[in-house]
């Protein structure tokens, strides 16, 4: 297979690069300039990164697409294995919707916007796995949704 095939390939999949790119580059931005971002470990820092960009393949490409979702949830749970739960309280981070695609329903919308919303909460509250365990949980439903469907995992 050629790299120009892999590439139309993906596109189906992952959606317009520039537009995923987009997506991602706002949401890390975003991430970097929340305080405590200097605090993170590295690991947590990377799992930010890593969802963010499996979100940005899911609004700008097929939302349907089981690796994103399983990723998603993969990302969250390495940073559940690493860390103790702690229960402080979590104050919510505001930030724009940024979600714009039309075939995307609105119910994966908001779950999208919330687990964003979660992984600014553990900029703010780092020592918790709180929002991560609450985005595997988001990601499951809608994996869980999807395969009700009939959608199936792509092995590759």
């Amino acid at each position: 297979m050629e790299v120009k095939d892999i590439l139309e390939e993906r596109q189906e999949t992952h959606g317009e690069f520039s537009e995923g790119a987009k997506f991602t580059q706002i949401y890390k931005a975003a991430l970097r300039q929340t305080n405590g971002w200097n605090q993170l470990s590295y690991s947590k820092k990377e799992s930010m990164d890593m969802v963010i960009h499996k979100l940005a393949r899911i609004c700008v490409g097929d939302f349907k697409w089981l690796d994103s979702w399983y990723d998603v949830v993969g990302y969250s749970q390495l940073i559940v294995n690493q860390e103790k739960e702690n229960d402080k309280t979590i104050t919510p981070a505001l930030l724009p919707y940024f979600v714009e695609s039309e075939t995307l329903p609105l119910i994966y919308k908001s779950i999208i916007e919330s687990i964003i919303t979660e992984l600014f909460t553990s900029v703010i509250n780092p020592s918790s796995v709180k929002p991560w365990k609450n985005i595997i949980e988001f990601a499951q439903f809608i994996i869980t949704d999807l395969e009700s469907k009939g959608e199936k995992r792509v092995q590759r």
